[in-house]
This record gives C-alpha cells, structure tokens and sequence, in this order.
C-alpha cells in the first residue's frame, strides 16, 4: 500500500513539473517573421543561441496562438529583437573543408538561413555556420545577388629547381581581392585601408571592419552595429595577394 501511495505522489509532483519542465525547453523572445509574400509578421521567436546557421526556427504570433516551425524555403527573413537576424539564401555554398590536400571547388545549391553581420548603404554581409566551416557571403546592394567570399586553404607538391619536391600551403585569398576592387569602387581605397587588409584574415570580424568602412560607418557606428563577435575560422589567409604560397611541414627549413 506505501509503494501504491508513494507512486501516487510522485505521479502528482511530476504532472505539476511537466509545464515548466516544457517552459525551461523553450526560450521565446520578441522578434518576427518576413514570409514569402513579404509581409512582416511580429510574434516570438525560440532563440537557441545556435552555433551554427538553424535549419529551423520556431515562431508563434503575438496573440500567443500555437507555435509554427519555419524553414529557410518557407519565410524570407526572420529577427530577433537586439539578438539576431537571419536572411535566406539560396545558391551555391562550398563543401570544401577549411584545409585540403589539393585544391576543392566541390559545392552545393541550397536554401540555408544566413546570419546577417551587416547592412549597409553599399554592402551587406552575411555568414554561414555547419559541420564543415564557417563561410562568408557579400551583396552588392546596386547589383543584388549574394555570392559567396572565396578562401582556400589546400597543400601541393612544388618542383624546386627539377632538385627535389617540396610540399607547399596555397592560400587562395580571392575574397581580399573583391575586397579591394569595392573599396576601389567606392573611392575608400587608400593607405591606411590598404594597411588594415594587409591584416584582414577570413574572420567574421575582420572583413566586417573592411565591409564597414567601405559602407562609410566610423569606428563607432561599426561598434553599434556590431553583431558577431569570434574568430570561427583557424585557417585564414593573410595578406593582400589573392593566392600565396609558402612551405609546409618539415619542408618550411629547406
């Protein structure tokens, strides 16, 4: 009878736990939804505080009606008062993983929600975050159309003078060179840019500096609009030439 009486309790105590049990899963804050349509949509939205790009999010609407799981193919854009925002994107995203033994060009067509890092008067810039790596993407807000920023990191066999072969690091820096030709562009090309680029890995943080002053915000203004803090890539490419080589291994002393 004290076994029947103590289930009874604890069956009790449980049902009571159940709902806040099911609040604690969840973490609604303000935000909204931009559907297909266009139309902004202001509700609530589960912030997972996600370390990579969500593959779904899930809204309800203000009025507190049965929460909705949303895909990338599904809405256009979605925000999180004073958190974050997403875009979605479809297109191509490379496969390639951050360091290869040649050089990989492999890439999907997807609809994936990017992060949207910042919008400016002349450029916007986005991030992408899966298993693989972190990627960046770039608009050109007078020629619309979001395209990937390329970076490869990859190893090949170099002949030294026909004596022996080395193994060389080839970063593959295209995405400074787009840099350059935008600031070029915009006319904000000059000595101290060209300095800050020279030091401008393929970081969040780094290119949004370049992408900010190309879009003419201060040093201030690029603080307050700030979203993304965390160098997620190990492997960035330094310098200004688009493609740079240079000795791996143990064939760094030869």
């Amino acid at each position: 009878m004290n076994f029947f009486k103590t289930l009874q309790k604890t069956s009790f105590f449980i049902a009571l736990l159940l709902p806040f049990l099911s609040n604690a899963q969840s973490n609604y804050k303000p935000g909204y939804i931009v559907n297909a349509k266009g139309d902004t949509i202001m509700g609530a939205i589960d912030y997972r505080e996600w370390l990579s790009n969500p593959n779904t999010i899930t809204f309800k609407t203000s009025d507190g009606s049965q929460s909705k799981k949303f895909t990338p193919a599904e809405i256009a854009l979605f925000s999180i008062d004073g958190l974050e925002t997403y875009q979605s994107y479809s297109g191509p995203i490379s496969l390639d993983p951050p360091v290869t033994d040649h050089r990989d060009s492999a890439f999907i067509n997807n609809t994936v929600f990017l992060k949207v890092l910042q919008k400016g008067s002349r450029l916007s810039l986005f991030s992408y975050v899966d298993n693989i790596k972190m990627r960046l993407f770039l608009e050109e807000n007078s020629q619309p159309g979001i395209r990937e920023m390329v970076h490869k990191v990859y190893y090949k066999m170099e002949n030294n003078g026909g004596q022996f072969a080395r193994q060389v690091e080839v970063n593959d820096n295209a995405y400074l060179k787009q840099l350059t030709a935008l600031a070029v562009k915009y006319n904000v090309y000059d000595d101290a840019l060209q300095s800050d680029m020279a030091r401008t890995g393929y970081y969040e943080e780094d290119v949004l500096k370049i992408v900010s002053k190309i879009n003419g915000l201060s040093y201030a203004d690029y603080k307050e609009k700030e979203t993304s803090k965390g160098k997620l890539n190990l492997f960035a490419g330094v310098g200004l030439n688009a493609t740079a080589t240079k000795p791996f291994g143990a064939y760094k002393k030869a």
